[in-house]
């Protein structure tokens, strides 16, 4: 896997998390 690769699955958890973060409170 390549380092972009990586990045962008890193990025794409963040904004999940995020989002979770926000619907809690």
């Amino acid at each position: 896997m390549s380092q972009c690769v990586i990045k962008i699955l890193v990025f794409k958890m963040v904004n999940c998390m995020a989002e979770q973060t926000r619907r809690v409170l």
